[in-house]
Formats: structure tokens, sequence, C-alpha cells
């Protein structure tokens, strides 16, 4: 069966394509406006993991165990005002290289802390490297943002 569209036709349906193009595309910005972390999220993050490094390179274990409830808490809050949870694991399985990777940064800063703490005795490095490793944090944060904000950009500009 062959049928056959008239100019007027095409011209309403071409229309209606691009409204619901165009709502889809809305659609998608208000979901990565939605979805990205807002600044003070990746602030209280940062801060927490760094308490945790200089706890962990103190050899202060309480310390630790309340920067890690100070995380658990920081995540809960963004929930309840967001409803959107953080993203927990890599979309992909590349993304776990660099997951292990800043894991694997941590460990060794911490043990290189712990050293220069315990045998060298040097009291001022748990706090430089819970420093360093906050603003690192801070930095991928930031980092994070500028990643929602061109997608975002990008989908304002094409519509």
């Amino acid at each position: 069966m062959i049928m056959f569209v008239s100019n007027m036709e095409r011209d309403i349906m071409n229309t209606e394509a691009k409204e619901i193009l165009k709502a889809a595309k809305t659609a998608e910005t208000e979901a990565l406006k939605a979805a990205m972390p807002p600044k003070w999220f990746g602030f209280a993050i940062s801060v927490a993991v760094g308490i945790i490094v200089c706890a962990n390179g103190a050899g202060n274990a309480e310390l630790s165990s309340l920067g890690i409830i100070a995380i658990a808490l920081i995540i809960a809050v963004q929930y309840n005002k967001s409803k959107a949870m953080p993203k927990m694991a890599p979309a992909n399985k590349y993304g776990y290289f660099p997951l292990i990777g800043f894991i694997a940064f941590i460990l060794v800063i911490t043990a290189l802390t712990r050293y220069t703490t315990s045998v060298m005795e040097l009291s001022w490095t748990p706090y430089a490297s819970g420093l360093f490793v906050a603003c690192i944090t801070f930095y991928l944060s930031v980092s994070e943002r500028k990643e929602y904000q061109d997608r975002i950009n990008e989908a304002d500009h094409n519509e």
C-alpha cells in the first residue's frame, strides 16, 4: 500500500517532531541540573576525606570513624534534598581505574604520613596530607560539576 502525504501534512509532522525533540532536550537539561551535585556537597565530602586521611596518618582511629560517619551523613542530607543518590560507582569498567588509582593514592599518602609521623617524628604531616587530599578531592568534585555544566550548556546550545 502506497501512501501519499501532502506538503501540509509533512509540515505538521515536522513541526510536531521538532516540538517533541525540544521537549526531550528540555527534560534532559532539567534532569542534568537536578543530578548535578551542589558546591557544598563537594566541599563537605572533601573536608571529610581530608579528616579521614589526617586521622589515619596520625593513628587516630576514632576520628577516622567520625570522618566515615560524616561522609554517610553528607550523602544522606544530599539525598534528602535532591532525591537523587550521588554516583557511587563509575559508569563503565574504565572508570574503575581512576577510582582504584585514587584509593591507592590515599593509601600511599596515609602510609607516608604514618611513617613521617612515627619514625621521623614530624607532627605536622597528618595535617598537611589531610589538606592535600582534601584539595585534590575538592578539585575532582569541581571538575565533575564542570562536566555536568558543559553537558547542560551543550543541550541548551543545541535547542
